[in-house]
């Protein structure tokens, strides 16, 4: 009769191995998930971080909201107990047919961080349209979330002021000509001139005016600004003469000299 153990061996050997590359296998997974665990950043990681290095700038959260009367006014108790200074929220209410509006305008109690703004998203549209009048040939925009307020540069030598409450032109300081480019940093607006300057306009005691004006380089229109360091980068270039106007053709540009370009850097 034939001895059955060498059977029961292979057997023995087989869910031995079974069990040993089981092992492995769940090993393998409980190593690639921890790794993972700990590469994905969390709630703590975050807090973390925000409290060694705090930010300094402004926030802005848009917030859509689509009938959500069942949740909306604990969020908005919820940003509303946010206590940093320089936020803002918007809340963009998207065709609620809901109390979702009601909720908000309550929850919101007066507190001027917030703004409210319903909006159609099915309809890509253009809801509004406001006159820039005197402005002739805007080319830059650039926006004082603080104060609601938009810079336009024209090309009719001035920086039309708009306040976005009502949508009205409020100031037209005088600005240099050949303009391209606008920016907005700290309670002051530039505008960028192809004439080789930049101009900075303010309010002073309500009024927004010209208040100074930086020599650049001639060409330099293209412009930046860095609200960290508050630094204002414009790009430029050297010239060669330019070709003489055809007859019944306007004056061509004059050329770029090879290898000219560069970065104009202006700070306080």
């Amino acid at each position: 009769m034939t001895n059955p153990h060498w059977i029961l061996e292979i057997i023995a050997w087989a869910l031995g191995a079974g069990a040993v590359i089981t092992i492995a296998v769940w090993g393998f997974v409980w190593t690639d998930v921890t790794r993972s665990m700990r590469a994905v950043p969390t709630l703590r990681l975050g807090q973390t971080l925000a409290a060694a290095n705090p930010p300094t700038g402004s926030v802005c959260a848009v917030v859509p909201a689509h009938n959500e009367a069942r949740v909306i006014a604990g969020f908005v108790r919820s940003l509303r107990a946010e206590t940093y200074p320089e936020l803002r929220v918007v809340l963009a209410l998207d065709r609620c047919t809901d109390n979702t509006a009601q909720l908000v305008r309550d929850g919101i109690a007066g507190d001027g961080r917030f703004e409210i703004v319903e909006i159609d998203a099915a309809k890509p549209v253009v809801t509004r349209r406001a006159s820039l009048a005197p402005c002739e040939g805007p080319s830059g925009l650039a926006i004082d979330v603080k104060n609601k307020k938009l810079f336009s540069v024209c090309g009719n030598k001035m920086m039309a002021v708009t306040d976005i409450a009502t949508m009205k032109v409020i100031a037209t300081p005088a600005i240099g000509s050949g303009v391209d480019g606008a920016g907005f940093d700290s309670d002051l607006a530039f505008s960028s001139n192809g004439e080789g300057t930049m101009t900075i306009v303010k309010a002073v005691n309500g009024k927004y005016e010209a208040v100074d004006t930086v020599t650049t380089e001639r060409g330099a229109r293209t412009m930046t600004v860095d609200p960290t360091t508050h630094r204002i980068y414009m790009l430029a270039a050297e010239y060669g003469p330019a070709p003489a106007a055809k007859e019944g053709q306007k004056a061509p540009r004059p050329p770029v000299l090879p290898d000219s370009f560069h970065v104009i850097v202006i700070g306080k």
